[in-house]
């Protein structure tokens, strides 16, 4: 959405022509192969975790989603393009499971939620210079691990929302608009 695109104008003010299209090419790759998370997505739809299964997952979740996180501080400049992108399809699969548990809950409001923070932590991440070679590889790590935070405060809410409140799925017209609206700016 919007923020995808700034952070593809941002980008493109920074980068040489070379290394910006080095970077649009990695991140066309990396938006096919990121059709595996789609499947994640669909799939936890069809396999819904019981509240019992989910509470320890969601906790696995933030914790994947916090080591994640920070894999450009910690091997960033030890690993290629490829490894980059595969670190980024993992956070992103797992995103997408808890993404599809939410929406077969009809949690349509935390749906919306976490893709925006998902596209936020990617340019708030694009800021951030990680100790790397070169910016191309910097916002390779910034696309794959925006999706760490995300994950984590997915699984945080999804936690606080199964323990505190029975499922809930009657949605009122005016709250399903807003939700509907939140899902289509994400």
């Amino acid at each position: 959405g919007l923020l995808h695109y700034a952070f593809q104008v941002w980008s493109s003010q920074r980068l040489s022509s070379v290394e910006f299209g080095e970077l649009n090419s990695w991140m066309a790759y990396f938006s096919v192969a990121l059709s595996i998370s789609a499947f994640a997505q669909y799939f936890s739809n069809f396999y819904v975790a019981s509240q019992t299964r989910l509470i320890f997952l969601a906790g696995l979740g933030v914790a994947i989603g916090t080591i994640g996180s920070l894999l450009p501080i910690v091997i960033g400049g030890h690993i290629g393009m490829v490894a980059i992108a595969i670190v980024g399809v993992s956070l992103a699969s797992c995103f997408n499971w808890f993404l599809g548990q939410a929406q077969v809950r009809l949690m349509f409001y935390l749906m919306g939620t976490a893709l925006i923070a998902a596209a936020l932590c990617k340019f708030l991440f694009a800021l951030v210079r990680f100790p790397v070679e070169s910016l191309t590889k910097s916002l390779a790590w910034a696309v794959s691990v925006g999706y760490g935070p995300s994950l984590a405060m997915l699984c945080l809410a999804i936690l606080w929302m199964v323990k505190s409140s029975p499922p809930n799925n009657k949605i009122s017209l005016g709250h399903g608009l807003l939700a509907t609206g939140i899902l289509a700016l994400a």
